[in-house]
């Protein structure tokens, strides 16, 4: 039996094939002048059904930035299953990894920001909504921008 790359033998010997997704969804409509951070509302375009597997690996590369020198952002991966979030809404699902913060040296300067989480005992023929929790650094208005986020199961 041949098997192709991220596929396993399935019953009767098929192969099946895993989900995964990549998209650069738009930026979101505010970013976040809270402490503790708000979500980013991208959980409509970052979804993925699963097939198979019960683990996920979830990235998010972002440009963030901060109205204010040395403001910086915070920012971190959650996920959920239902209706995600909207941009602004108070922090929901689960957090992945830890929150990451990116200090902005100067005004509106951007950092590339690059985040992964790994998600165990997912369940088959599900989808999961995944977002990013933004937070300002400690003062000032932190934004995100230029957006890719990819996920797959495995």
């Amino acid at each position: 039996m041949f098997l192709m790359p991220g596929s396993r033998a399935g019953i009767a010997g098929r192969a099946q094939r895993s989900a995964s997704i990549m998209v650069t969804p738009a930026n979101p409509s505010a970013g976040s002048t809270s402490l503790a951070g708000v979500m980013m509302g991208l959980g409509t375009s970052c979804k993925l059904s699963t097939l198979f597997y019960s683990r996920i690996r979830v990235t998010f590369a972002v440009a963030g930035a901060n109205s204010q020198a040395l403001g910086g952002v915070t920012t971190n991966i959650y996920y959920g299953t239902g209706t995600p979030p909207i941009n602004g809404a108070a922090l929901t699902g689960t957090a992945v990894g830890f929150r990451l913060f990116s200090e902005s040296v100067a005004a509106g300067a951007s950092q590339t920001i690059t985040m992964y989480g790994l998600i165990r005992n997912a369940s088959a023929r599900v989808t999961y909504w995944f977002d990013l929790a933004l937070g300002n650094g400690g003062a000032g208005t932190g934004t995100i921008s230029n957006i890719n986020f990819t996920a797959e199961e495995y």
